[in-house]
């Protein structure tokens, strides 16, 4: 597999602390004099940085659009209250930066850069690439809820390979779902949030993490089951069909009737939802049959038997099974050329293969977006919505403040991924 280009952003004014640890002159780690131990890293942030706009925020963390007073480079600083992260969620957070720093070492594509990541006693925060794009779901919206074939099979060709790469590592994402895939200003997705990635041989609890309607039905018991990559696989199977079909598979559930949802999730057989059953006739295109096929699959209520665990298989009437994996590649493809193989992503609907559909080429970007992207400056942020910046957010007042503030440097050391 050949060496991807780095991205220039290594080379621009916010440089990896990985790489720069001993060069205390690089970048804004300079600005912001972050190797010198007496320094107060909010004070130099406030000193140093622009806040441009608040792309998001949740109960513990907040996604800002920042850049230098004296530049032009705008990032996303994501930041996190280290008194809302939970003792058994330490290692996910740390996780989600040390899984980053090691996917743009390898120069691999399809995941956001992380650019720096800093704490002081209150609070955690990274320095991440500006995805111009936003996310998958906002995207969706623009195209009034529904992808064309070609948009849903250019997306999740890429969402696939970045996942098999996490699931490589030894890692699960756990939180599967269109706002989670942001959209870069080349228009190829970034996998994103990795705050619930976790190696399952060593997780303790088996908690349902994930986006209540991406949820799998291994996920949906009390007390919980064990679970392993299967889970992102039916998180990716219903993110398929909610954007080929524009109807998501349970639509019809508020979000705080988790109980009847999960017992809708335990008995959920795609094949026979009537929601899709007027899409699926003798007539209908053939490659919308095959992203049913596709789905059919990864939805499987059995992990074990879910397309990314197993081959394709496709099932006879009689109740037999053919495995019709096509490798790709050379004849030692391995994963995730069980799930490309699918006719879904090799075939068009008359009968000719797709072109490009192999790894070398996805993985160097080589497939065309089908959604042109457009922007007037770095800084435009068009996809996004209009979130308004109040005093706080400009003046970095409205973050965590410790509860224990002498307690600050032991918290320090459990969040190794971060300078302090």
């Amino acid at each position: 597999m050949p060496r991807i280009p780095v991205s220039p952003l290594k080379d621009s004014l916010v440089s990896s602390p990985v790489r720069n640890a001993t060069n205390k002159e690089t970048g804004l780690t300079k600005a912001m004099g972050l190797f010198d131990e007496k320094t107060n890293i909010v004070e130099k942030l406030k000193k140093n940085l622009v806040v441009l706009r608040l792309l998001g925020k949740g109960g513990s963390a907040s996604v800002y659009m920042v850049r230098e007073k004296n530049g032009d480079k705008p990032y996303a600083m994501k930041i996190q209250v280290k008194d809302t992260i939970w003792d058994e969620n330490i290692d996910c957070v740390n996780n989600e930066i040390e899984v980053l720093r090691k996917l743009d070492r390898e120069g691999f594509p399809f995941f956001t850069q992380v650019a720096m990541a800093v704490q002081d006693k209150d609070n955690l925060y990274a320095f991440l690439a500006f995805e111009q794009g936003g996310d998958l779901g906002k995207q969706l919206e623009r195209c009034n809820w529904i992808f064309t074939i070609e948009q849903v099979r250019f997306y999740f060709t890429e969402i696939i390979v970045g996942l098999a790469k996490i699931h490589s590592l030894g890692y699960i994402h756990r939180d599967m779902k269109p706002e989670n895939i942001l959209i870069g200003s080349d228009g190829h997705v970034r996998i994103a949030d990795l705050g619930t990635v976790a190696r399952p041989e060593v997780m303790i609890r088996f908690d349902a993490v994930m986006t209540i309607y991406y949820t799998p039905p291994e996920c949906t018991y009390t007390p919980a089951r064990r679970y392993d990559h299967a889970i992102d696989w039916w998180s990716v199977g219903v993110m398929i069909i909610q954007c080929g079909t524009g109807r998501h598979p349970f639509d019809g559930y508020l979000p705080d009737a988790e109980r009847e949802l999960y017992s809708c999730i335990r008995d959920y057989e795609f094949v026979k939802d009537p929601k899709y059953a007027c899409n699926v006739k003798k007539d209908a295109p053939k490659e919308v049959l095959e992203m049913y096929s596709l789905v059919a699959v990864m939805l499987e209520l059995e992990p074990e038997d879910r397309l990314g665990v197993m081959g394709f298989i496709e099932r006879r009437e009689d109740g037999s099974r053919i495995d019709r994996t096509r490798k790709f590649g050379d004849a030692k493809a391995t994963y995730p050329a069980d799930v490309l193989s699918h006719p879904f992503f090799q075939f068009h609907e008359d009968g000719s293969v797709v072109e490009g559909m192999n790894e070398e080429t996805i993985i160097r970007k080589g497939l065309v977006p089908p959604t042109p992207q457009h922007f007037k400056t770095m800084d435009d942020a068009a996809c996004f919505p209009e979130v308004s910046l109040d005093e706080d957010d400009i003046e970095f007042k409205g973050f965590g403040r410790a509860a224990d503030p002498m307690a600050w440097l032991s918290r320090a050391n459990e969040f190794s991924a971060f300078l302090c």
